[in-house]
């Protein structure tokens, strides 16, 4: 069996103890003859006394005949050199070094295991020397006879080794350790590689830098592994006797020395998977490069650009992913071309849907029809969760992008509808068909008219990053691919990631990143668990949020979709979580409930939202995204019998949300506040809920809304509390993102929906992924979600290009936008005048299409006919003619003091509304 090392060599003093016998110093002992006829006559015919009177020609034939033979090619290029020889028990065991090119490992041979490739040589036509015989083994019972049997036994496999007949043998190679995979360059060097039995069956299996992979042949394409276990910092090696175990493979090694090869099986994989012992899924990249797109059209682009430029792989995952959307404005350029045209040059192109089983969401995800599309042009697909999961409440909500292992995108934006936006976001927008022109407030936004209903603009963040960072993303991604394709039985190749060292051409091109650029430190983090990857439960991504809240200095800024979230110590005690990260509520379901089945039940003072389960029981829910829709829609009630049955708790754990990104926000402000610090927060956040939340008949956007509002109430209360002395906005202020238009029926407005999930701290680190601010993003074993935290000179430039859009700083192709002159390059000098242009802009834009301001409008019946989102100005109502024509003029004119985007959040907005869902 072969074990592996990362050094090629030995000791000088063995290198002298086992050389052979040298041809060279043979050949110029036989050479210095030449000039003494006598002595060569003496060594070839010592008793011939006829040797004076032969001829020349025949003295030269004589001569020639006691050359030795000239040293061997090596046509394979591979050296082998003997080690030391270690006794255990009767038998000597030998170290071989051997290595090829950049490749170096060892091995450990006994004279035993050499018996096939004895037999195996002996049937190829290929000059060797004879093999030590096996009946040294009883008579070599000394060091010394050992030893020389084992430089026998070296100069046999020298020359074995060195022919190309006799590496072509199976026999051979196996001895060695050596496959299909061994040399490959990308994939790294081999720990460790030989026969062990897996499931009961004999496999091949290879440990490299970054996985262990089992194949049915030694000869098998790298590609065919059978099962495949990544780097993980979770894995923990267990020997027990000859079985060595690691994460969900248990290996258990053959032959007479069984519990020693389990070891060295051991000590190979502990340097290699299991070689992490941090919390933390991947390390700190200190040389990667980092890019950030801050809209749709940007990101949309680069990511066709990365995917035409693939020549191995694409990888691509999202919560939501439509073949026909388009990459670019051409309608013909859409996914499932891009993907495909990959497909016909070679590429290998891999795509993870998320399977919803949320009845309600079935029809808008698609994902069957999805599949069987891009199933036709060749690319390999994988939905998971099963039909017939017991998990129904999670989801895979993550949304990257690998091109061959050296590009990753992370980032907000799922390839499907509505995402595709610029920084003008248009309200009308005649180039958009079908179900690009988005409005999700719609009964059906297939068939909306253009004339008078907006359309929805999209505001979200990615990331690019390459090297070592892109690799860790594509970690992620194969072990979500490998955890799927075994628990569905999906006979489809498993991916292997390269080894970390640099190789020839990785990095994108600087179409894509300026390779000029500076260098930035980069992590990647991900919420996984159980039922998602197979792996103890991972919540880097809150970890990272929270470390970096509470590492600022003098700067927080946060967009973000959601913001429901906990400021009390007690969100970090541990509850119950069974299999699917569900909080289990010690307290059985009233009879006349069904499994899936929601109600709300009281919890202390307030209520929270919980489902019945197969077992029912009740299972805590938080209601923060669209997958939980359906639950939603299904049966709400009150049940007064059980509040005994559950714990009472005060502050924002009552409401079940445990994930403490507000608290450490919470704790920043304190800081500052009391220490008079120059320190500042800014949180943007969507004016409403996705949905529609004021046509009364969507409980998703109530539930979420009601929650949002209670946290942040929550926040500034308990700051309220505490500084009633302190002008808050000077530390923290809410805003949101709303702008308008003209379309052919009147001016209209829209919020610009908020749906980035990032963090930028002192314009100096930022967190950039798929986490939302909730406990599906947070927990870690609920939703998936991935991240990048980039350290470097490119967040404060991502920073502000974002105000910059958000502030209307930039030439518009629209007139009737006004232009900014604020200089945000500074935060601190600059914030005070951002605060007062969002609260400007707020107060002229509700003037012009709402009846009165939003903080003012307590309730749903109230909004519906005094909000004007999504609609015509509500100012234009039951008007005609001259009248219509005149509020016409003076909106404009009012709207001619807005300055971009930016507005103050109507943190009142619906106060008094309870926002439950329908009984």
């Amino acid at each position: 069996m072969a074990a592996r090392s990362t050094s090629f060599g030995m000791p000088d003093e063995t290198k002298d103890e086992t050389k052979e016998p040298s041809l060279a110093d043979a050949w110029a002992d036989t050479l210095s003859a030449r000039s003494s006829p006598a002595s060569l006559s003496s060594k070839i015919h010592d008793s011939d006394a006829e040797l004076e009177t032969q001829s020349s020609s025949e003295l030269a034939e004589a001569w020639t005949k006691t050359l030795p033979p000239p040293p061997p090619k090596n046509e394979t290029g591979v050296k082998l050199t003997l080690g030391d020889a270690t006794r255990v028990g009767a038998r000597t065991l030998y170290t071989f070094y051997l290595g090829h090119a950049d490749h170096a490992w060892t091995v450990k041979l006994r004279y035993s295991d050499c018996a096939s490739v004895f037999a195996a040589c002996a049937k190829v036509d290929v000059p060797l020397p004879t093999p030590p015989p096996k009946t040294w083994r009883l008579t070599c019972r000394g060091e010394a006879e050992a030893e020389e049997r084992g430089r026998h036994l070296a100069r046999y496999l020298s020359r074995v080794v060195a022919s190309e007949k006799c590496w072509a043998l199976s026999a051979v190679k196996e001895l060695f350790g050596v496959s299909t995979t061994t040399f490959d360059e990308e994939l790294g060097p081999s720990a460790k590689e030989g026969w062990c039995l897996v499931e009961g069956r004999r496999r091949w299996v290879v440990a490299k830098p970054r996985f262990l992979a089992v194949y049915d042949a030694s000869d098998a394409d790298k590609d065919a592994a059978r099962f495949v276990e990544l780097e993980c910092s979770s894995h923990k090696v267990v020997v027990e006797g000859c079985d060595v175990s690691v994460g969900n493979l248990k290996l258990r090694t053959e032959g007479r020395d069984r519990d020693r090869i389990a070891r060295e099986w051991a000590d190979a994989i502990e340097s290699t998977i299991g070689r992490r012992r941090t919390s933390a899924f991947a390390p700190q990249r200190s040389k990667s490069r980092a890019a950030f797109f801050v809209s749709g059209a940007e990101y949309f682009g680069a990511v066709k650009e990365a995917i035409d430029q693939a020549t191995s792989t694409v990888c691509v995952a999202g919560w939501r992913i439509e073949p026909q959307t388009p990459l670019q404005r051409d309608p013909t350029v859409s996914v499932v071309d891009v993907l495909g045209n990959a497909v016909k040059r070679g590429v290998r192109v891999c795509v993870l849907l998320h399977r919803e089983l949320s009845a309600t969401m079935q029809p808008r995800h698609r994902s069957g029809e999805c599949a069987e599309i891009l199933e036709k042009v060749g690319v390999e697909v994988l939905r998971h969760p099963r039909p017939m999961a017991r998990q129904a409440f999670w989801t895979h909500h993550e949304k990257v992008v690998v091109v061959d292992q050296c590009r990753a995108f992370v980032g907000g934006l799922d390839l499907c509808e509505g995402r595709y936006d610029d920084l003008e976001r248009r309200l009308r927008d005649d180039t958009l068909v079908g179900r690009e022109y988005y409005q999700p407030c719609a009964a059906d936004y297939t068939k909306i008219d253009r004339t008078q209903t907006p359309r929805l603009p999209w505001h979200d963040v990615a990331c690019l990053v390459d090297g070592g960072a892109a690799l860790d993303v594509f970690l992620h991604f194969a072990q979500r691919w490998e955890h799927h394709r075994r628990e569905l039985k999906k006979k489809v190749p498993a991916l292997l990631p390269y080894t970390d060292t640099p190789r020839k051409g990785l990095g994108p091109g600087a179409e894509l990143i300026d390779a000029t650029g500076p260098i930035a430190s980069c992590r990647v983090v991900r919420s996984a668990g159980g039922w998602s990857l197979g792996v103890p439960t991972d919540s880097s991504a809150a970890k990272a949020w929270s470390d970096v809240i509470s590492s600022s200095k003098h700067f927080v800024y946060v967009e973000q979709q959601y913001f429901i979230t906990s400021f009390d110590d007690e969100s970090d005690s541990e509850e119950e979580l069974d299999y699917k990260g569900a909080s289990v509520l010690n307290v059985a379901a009233p009879p006349s409930l069904k499994p899936g089945q929601t109600v709300e039940v009281p919890h202390g003072a307030t209520t929270m939202t919980a489902v019945v389960d197969e077992f029912g029981r009740l299972r805590a829910v938080d209601s923060t995204q669209p997958s939980s829709q359906g639950l939603l829609q299904r049966v709400g009630s009150r049940i007064g019998d059980i509040k005994d049955g559950i714990d009472s708790r005060k502050g924002s754990f009552e409401k079940g949300v445990k994930n403490n990104i507000g608290r450490a926000l919470l704790e920043r402000l304190r800081r500052a506040i009391r220490g008079d610090e120059t320190f500042r927060a800014l949180i943007l956040l969507p004016l409403r809920p996705k949905g529609r939340l004021l046509e009364g008949d969507d409980p998703a956007a109530c539930a979420v809304l009601r929650q949002q509002r209670s946290c942040i109430a929550e926040f500034l209360g308990k700051l309220r509390n505490e500084f009633p002395s302190t002008d808050l906005d000077r530390f923290v202020f809410f805003a949101t993102l709303r702008t308008h238009d003209v379309l052919q029926n009147g001016p209209c407005s829209e919020m610009v929906y908020v749906h980035s999930k990032l963090l930028i701290v002192d314009d100096a680190t930022c967190v950039v992924g798929s986490c939302n601010i909730n406990d599906r993003s947070l927990r870690g074993g609920r939703d998936t979600e991935v991240a990048v935290v980039v350290d470097g000179p490119q967040v404060k430039e991502l920073r502000v290009k974002l105000w910059r859009a958000h502030l209307g700083i930039r030439d518009s192709p629209r007139p009737h936008l006004s232009r900014s002159s604020l200089d945000v390059t500074d935060v601190i000098t600059c914030f005070d005048q951002v605060v007062e242009t969002a609260k400007t802009n707020a107060t002229l834009v509700e003037a012009c299409f709402d009846l009165r301001p939003l903080d003012d409008v307590a309730t749903l019946e109230d909004a519906k006919s005094a909000v004007g989102l999504g609609c015509v100005s509500r100012r234009l109502a039951n008007l005609e003619g001259e009248a219509r024509e005149k509020v016409v003029r003076e909106i404009a004119n009012t709207l001619g003091g807005v300055r971009g985007d930016l507005c103050a959040f109507p943190v009142k907005f619906l106060g008094a509304d309870a926002l439950a869902p329908p009984l």
